[in-house]
C-alpha cells in the first residue's frame, strides 16, 4: 500500500461526476488506500462486548472532538484516539494542498472479532454531481479495512439515486479475484468515501475472544477543487 501523495491525492479533489467521467463505460474508479502510517489503536480492557458499541464525535476545525452520547468511561478512552486520529489526517492531508470541510465525524466502535462484517460496501452511495467524493480515513487494533484496488462494473446512476452494487461484484471482492488492498492493524488508511468499495477485515481465529476497537473518520473535502487527474502517457 502506497502513502499519500500527489496522484492520489487528486482523486480526493474530484466531485462525484467526475469520477465518474474519469471512470471507463461501464466502471467506476477504484483508487484502493493510501497509508498514513502507524497508528497504535489500543485493546479495549475488558471482555468483548455481546453486541457492538458504537460512538460518534463531531470534530471541530479546532480538532476538538465532542461525543454525541453519554457514556463517560468510553467516551474518555477514545476522546485522545479521535482527537489524535483527526490530526494525523489533516496534517498528512496539508502536505498535498487538501483541506477538509468542518465539521468532520469521527464513529468508534467497539466489536467483538466474531463480529466484525466483511460485506463490501460503499460509505456514501449517493450521487450528487457536484459534491466532492470526501474522504474515510480508518485505524484499527486488529485488522484494517480491506479496499478495492481495481475497477469494478457498475451502471452510472442518474443524479439523486444510489450506486448499485451488483452481486457478482461483491462476490468477487469477496473472493479476492477482484483486487484489493488489505490494511494491517494499527495503520491510518485514507481512501475516498464516494464510490469506494470496501469491508471490515476477515480476522484470524487467534483474535476469538478479543475485541476491535475500530476508529473511522469521514469528511468533505474544502472548496474550492481544482478538479483535474494527473495525465498518463502511452
Amino acid at each position: 500500500m502506497n502513502p499519500l501523495d500527489a496522484d492520489f491525492a487528486a482523486h480526493l479533489r474530484l466531485t462525484k461526476a467526475e469520477l465518474l467521467a474519469a471512470s471507463d463505460p461501464g466502471q467506476l474508479l477504484q483508487t484502493g488506500a493510501c497509508s498514513l502510517g502507524a497508528f497504535g489503536v489500543p485493546d479495549f480492557g475488558g471482555p468483548a462486548p455481546a453486541e457492538p458499541v458504537i460512538e460518534t464525535f463531531v470534530i471541530s476545525a479546532n480538532g476538538t472532538a465532542t461525543p454525541t452520547g453519554d457514556d463517560a468511561e468510553l467516551n474518555a478512552f477514545w476522546l485522545p484516539q479521535a482527537e489524535a486520529l483527526h490530526q494525523r489526517v489533516i496534517e498528512a492531508l496539508a502536505i498535498v494542498d487538501i483541506v477538509l470541510d468542518f465539521p468532520a465525524y469521527l464513529t468508534a466502535s467497539l466489536t467483538a472479532a466474531d463480529q466484525v462484517t466483511t460485506t463490501p460496501h460503499f460509505d456514501d452511495d449517493l450521487f450528487e454531481p457536484g459534491a466532492d467524493v470526501g474522504m474515510v480515513a480508518i485505524a484499527a487494533n486488529l485488522g484494517g479495512a480491506c479496499v478495492a484496488a481495481e475497477a469494478i462494473s457498475i451502471t452510472h446512476p442518474q443524479p439523486g439515486t444510489q450506486l448499485a452494487l451488483a452481486s457478482e461484484v461483491a462476490e468477487a471482492f469477496t473472493s479476492r479475484t477482484l483486487a484489493v488492498d488489505e490494511a494491517p492493524a494499527n495503520e491510518i488508511v485514507l481512501f475516498p468515501q464516494f464510490g469506494q468499495l470496501h469491508s471490515g477485515p476477515t480476522l484470524l481465529g487467534t483474535d476469538a475472544g478479543r475485541t476491535r476497537n475500530l476508529l473511522v473518520l469521514r469528511a468533505r473535502t474544502a472548496p474550492p477543487h481544482p478538479f483535474s487527474l494527473p495525465k498518463t502517457t502511452d
